[in-house]
């Protein structure tokens, strides 16, 4: 009523000003306190100055991985990369892997690893490239399998630029993240972990589990290695998607054989590819058109053109769809530009 509107009015006026009080108050206390504290009013600008800088300059912290490798394996990794060195590539396979101890957010993680990149930039510098599977159902950061290498080799931060725009249009990639890299007690600077193709990457982006095909290389590589790079340079190899890189193979085919669903997706998504190749069916009745527009769409916002290349390109059999879907994986945005740079 009336009466309580007469009390609001006497009261405002008095809660307002004591409240104006009260931190006129804290103000003072507080200045107080800086004083005997040694702060000085005209110090504070610079404080804060000094606060920004040491934010701005202090580099981010990231998790290290720590690698214990026993010398004579250390040896063998080293053999190979004195052989790899000699032939200009790098000819790799199972029987390369070899036993180490991996270090990561306070485990120790039984791993074996080999030496892994066709190219010399992979291990012509003292940032050697590494494939890592970890033993039994230990996981890193999700993963059973990666490959670690110099954060130069995949363009730096672009890379994660690239994939990170791939998962935000739900389309399949590998995960990657900066680390941290030790070996035997030795820092070797930046590099990046990049998921390897595995159930867990499938997984990560939401697709019910399926096969996973790449071009079968093994015969550019043999020819490679007998005829010579140069020879190979000038050659006219049929690479495209209906020459040598056109055969496919099937990523941990020796699972997948001994799962009969899997095994049945292997066979009709190569049929299915192959039937592309002679024609029989059109490409969008074997990929997913929608998702491979995409992915092409992020190629190219990100040049990362690496990525389009028939031997780089892996793809995922969805048995929802019965569609062929690409995973974005070794992009290298923006590295031959950066190489230029250099």
């Amino acid at each position: 009523g009336e009466s309580g509107r007469v009390w609001v009015k006497l009261l405002l006026p008095i809660v307002l000003i004591s409240g104006f009080a009260l931190v006129l108050g804290l103000v003072f206390l507080s200045g107080a306190l800086a004083y005997r504290s040694g702060w000085r009013p005209a110090e504070i600008p610079k404080y804060l100055q000094n606060e920004f800088n040491r934010l701005i300059n202090t580099p981010p912290s990231l998790p290290v991985l720590a690698i214990d490798i026993d010398f004579p394996n250390l040896e063998t990794v080293r053999a190979k990369r004195e052989e790899a060195m000699e032939q200009g590539f790098l000819s790799s396979s199972d029987g390369d892997f070899v036993n180490a101890t991996v270090t990561f957010d306070g485990r120790n993680i039984p791993v074996k690893m080999r030496l892994k990149g066709d190219n010399s930039n992979h291990w012509n510098t003292d940032k050697w490239s590494f494939r890592v599977h970890t033993k039994r159902e230990a996981r890193i950061l999700g993963m059973k399998r990666f490959s670690i290498h110099g954060a130069h080799i995949r363009g730096f931060h672009h890379e994660q630029g690239f994939v990170d725009t791939l998962f935000h249009e739900n389309v399949l990639a590998t995960r990657f993240r900066f680390i941290k890299v030790e070996m035997n007690g030795r820092d070797l600077g930046i590099y990046n972990i990049e998921e390897s193709m595995s159930k867990e990457l499938v997984e990560a982006g939401g697709r019910r589990q399926g096969v996973i095909l790449a071009a079968d290389q093994s015969a550019w590589w043999d020819y490679y290695g007998n005829a010579g790079a140069q020879a190979v340079s000038g050659s006219v190899l049929p690479l495209g998607f209906r020459g040598l890189h056109g055969q496919l193979r099937v990523f941990q085919d020796s699972s997948v054989a001994a799962d009969p669903d899997l095994s049945s997706q292997a066979e009709t998504a190569i049929a299915r590819y192959r039937a592309f190749q002679d024609g029989s069916l059109k490409p969008s009745e074997v990929f997913d058109v929608g998702v491979t527009a995409k992915y092409l769409a992020v190629v190219d916002l990100w040049a990362a053109d690496h990525a389009t290349e028939v031997a780089n390109i892996r793809w995922f059999y969805n048995p929802v769809t019965t569609k062929l879907e690409p995973i974005g994986n070794d992009g290298a945005p923006w590295v031959h530009e950066l190489r230029e740079a250099v």
